[in-house]
């Protein structure tokens, strides 16, 4: 395993509860590959919250937080009928087996973008569900921990996300590096859904796709002006 995966969940998780799981997590495979009847493992060097493994029988996703194993899990579950989000194969505490899909390896259309958003957003939020100005904290404290260049917009942040305006169900963590292409096209992994303003999950898409803002937004109940508010707070350069 890349030494790398070791550095990156220790960020996130901390000593105490990477290290002995990690001490164990040969036997933990090993076991998983038995039960889903895997016979070739090669790790995936990417993420920060688990470890990544390409198999013959899809992806599998192990981590130490098994609580947060079982939101994603509950998550996909919830995305599963809009058919944009990575599928959901087989799951044990703390272990997810996933399709493989592969990378994007072409541009993203803001119209393209726009509707695999508003096929998202268009899923009910479950009674109970977080809502966006109550992960503000949680998500600027990991950002101040990474040394991340908007960590200190939290003020910006938390004023957008307690303004009024239309609320949905975001995926809540959607950034490039969480698209993926399946042969039914993009899709999206690694939701940690929340309710709030919808330009939230499109902040960062609008500046890494192909087209005008307002396209990005059609299919969606977010505005342009929020879209852009958002993309200010999370730029390296706030001027852009």
């Amino acid at each position: 395993m890349p030494d790398s995966v070791l550095r990156r969940l220790l960020v996130r998780h901390g000593a105490d509860l990477v290290v002995p799981w990690w001490e164990t997590l040969p036997e933990r495979i090993a076991s998983l590959a038995e039960r889903w009847g895997v016979t070739t493992i090669e790790p995936i060097d990417r993420g920060n919250t688990a470890v990544l493994l390409r198999t013959d029988r899809g992806v599998l996703k192990l981590t130490p937080d098994e609580r947060r194993s079982g939101e994603e899990a509950a998550a996909l579950r919830l995305y599963a009928p809009t058919d944009r989000c990575v599928r959901l194969l087989d799951e044990v505490p703390g272990a997810l087996r996933l399709e493989a899909l592969r990378p994007v390896d072409r541009p993203i259309t803001t119209g393209e973008a726009g509707r695999l958003v508003g096929a998202l957003h268009a899923i009910e939020a479950p009674a109970g569900t977080p809502t966006l100005a109550s992960r503000i904290d949680r998500i600027f404290d990991h950002a101040t921990r990474r040394g991340t260049a908007w960590a200190h917009r939290r003020d910006q942040a938390l004023a957008l996300a307690r303004r009024r305006g239309p609320a949905v169900l975001l995926h809540g963590d959607l950034h490039p590096g969480n698209l993926l292409l399946a042969d039914r096209g993009l899709v999206v992994i690694d939701p940690t859904p929340f309710v709030g303003d919808p330009a939230w999950d499109l902040a960062d898409l609008s500046r890494i796709c192909t087209g005008d803002v307002d396209d990005l937004v059609g299919p969606t109940r977010a505005s342009s002006e929020d879209v852009r508010a958002w993309a200010r707070v999370f730029a390296a350069d706030p001027g852009t």
